[in-house]
């Protein structure tokens, strides 16, 4: 949906963790409403700034396989540092933070409360990298994260699940300088992520290559 590094991301990281376990469970932010910006000062971390969610679609999980609704639910975050600038494709070190804010709710039956706050965080702990399509700048994300838990005791996951994000994007239509600096505002995002039972290295091993083939097909 969002662009060709997006789509090889995705799929790889698909088939490696259904290799892993046919049980997985996908959990997917999804962006309806146009909103949020990137932003990146040549030397520096990229940011993200308002990005909005309106759905989360959860699959994997059996009864609870269906689309909640979400309200206010923003993500913001802050990569690593950089170790590769533009002006066509950039590349950042594990490290960084990012949080989606909001509430789920209840009102089509999966949830039985709404759920506020912090709904998912985590680090970059795979690295983050960028590319460049024209006026068109793509980031995406690697690494673990944690699920508000509330939210895993509704959908009858266990709290100890592991999860990491791979194939979450975020597009622009940016403008990029000469010293590779970029800024715009995001025209579509997507946040997945699904549980693992591998071990944490190996995940992280799986995500660099997943991310690193995605790079040199793009």
């Amino acid at each position: 949906m969002a662009s060709r590094i997006k789509s090889f991301a995705t799929i790889a990281v698909i088939l490696l963790f259904s290799a892993a376990s046919a049980s997985a469970v996908q959990l997917s932010f999804d962006q309806l409403i146009i909103s949020g910006s990137l932003d990146h000062v040549a030397g520096g971390t990229v940011t993200g700034t308002g990005i909005g969610f309106e759905t989360l679609t959860v699959d994997g999980a059996g009864a609870f396989d269906q689309t909640i609704l979400c309200a206010g639910c923003e993500l913001n975050f802050t990569s690593g540092a950089l170790t590769t600038e533009g002006p066509t494709s950039w590349e950042w070190s594990a490290g960084g933070s990012w949080s989606i804010e909001g509430t789920l709710l209840a009102v089509n039956g999966v949830l039985g409360n709404d759920i506020t706050g912090v709904l998912a965080s985590g680090s970059f702990d795979g690295g983050a990298f960028a590319q460049s399509f024209g006026s068109r700048v793509t980031v995406l994300g690697f690494g673990f994260d944690e699920k508000n838990a509330d939210l895993l005791t509704e959908l009858d996951i266990p709290l100890a699940t592991q999860w990491a994000f791979a194939g979450s994007a975020v597009d622009v239509d940016a403008t990029v300088g000469m010293d590779g600096s970029f800024s715009g505002n995001v025209n579509n995002a997507d946040w997945d992520n699904i549980s693992v039972p591998i071990p944490g290295t190996s995940l992280l091993m799986l995500l660099g290559l997943t991310g690193l083939a995605a790079r040199r097909r793009s």
